[in-house]
């Protein structure tokens, strides 16, 4: 990708040990850019309870890539695929033109005057 993708972090936090043993669950995390070089910081006190997967970010300088923009394209419609969804009677629909009748009648349902929120 070449000197053109270079990633820097400038923003940054310090604190000395005394203070992190005082408060041993502080987390400090970037807020997500906004468009500006620099991010903002969040210092939480609260125990840090990592998802089980990490969240994908797009970087920009990636598209530039075939290979990579291929790869990403494949993942992304491989975790977007919905493999059935249940209907009203409780039955598990599998087949697409099934699975479009579900999500249009349930939609429809949702946004209809009769329907009870």
């Amino acid at each position: 990708m070449g000197a053109a993708c270079i990633r820097e972090r400038l923003d940054r936090a310090l604190c000395s040990q005394s203070w992190l043993d005082s408060f041993p669950e502080t987390l400090i995390k970037h807020f997500t850019d906004q468009g500006s070089d620099h991010r903002a910081l969040v210092l939480s006190d609260k125990p840090y309870v990592r998802n089980s997967r990490p969240l994908f970010r797009f970087d920009a300088c990636w598209a530039k890539n075939p290979e990579v923009r291929a790869m990403v394209t494949r993942d992304r419609r491989r975790r977007n695929f919905v493999a059935g969804l249940q209907n009203e009677a409780g039955e598990w629909i599998t087949d697409e033109k099934g699975k479009t009748t579900v999500a249009i009648d349930f939609y429809r349902h949702l946004f209809t005057s009769e329907s009870q929120v």
